[in-house]
């Protein structure tokens, strides 16, 4: 692992970094620090169009190519999804946030990754090893 050697300005740098903020240091010594945007932020800016528009399950594994069993364990068992009203029959669910995690599910489906779609803040789960999983069902062939 190389070294880093904390200059004077970088000191004064992350003393400012909040936690969960990611740190990135080039190779020329700059600090670029990012705060993590929310999920309110990240519907509204790539699924702001949907925002107020609601699907059925059957609807939405229709539109987004994701099994109706995935989406029942996304409400029941994960609760990453929530009913837009409780007495409607069929439920519906806001189309914005089925768009974000089926976005999110595709991109895990190409990799081989079963781990959760969401951290506890409803941000994409930040998978620690993404080549392991394809590592692995390479080597089962």
């Amino acid at each position: 692992m190389p070294t880093i050697t904390v200059t004077p300005r970088v000191k004064k740098q992350l003393t400012n970094v909040s936690v969960g903020d990611k740190v990135r240091i080039n190779s020329n010594g700059d600090l670029h620090v990012t705060a993590p945007e929310s999920k309110e932020q990240i519907l509204n800016e790539r699924y702001g169009h949907l925002r107020d528009k609601t699907l059925t399950l059957t609807e939405a594994s229709k539109k987004y190519g994701v099994p109706r069993g995935t989406l029942n364990s996304w409400v029941n068992q994960s609760k990453y999804l929530q009913p837009t009203d409780n007495d409607s029959y069929p439920a519906t669910y806001n189309e914005s946030e089925i768009a974000y995690l089926a976005e999110i599910w595709e991109d895990r489906r190409k990799i081989g990754s079963r781990a959760p779609l969401l951290d506890d803040d409803g941000l994409p789960y930040e998978i620690k090893h993404p080549n392991l999983a394809e590592y692995r069902r390479n080597k089962k062939s």
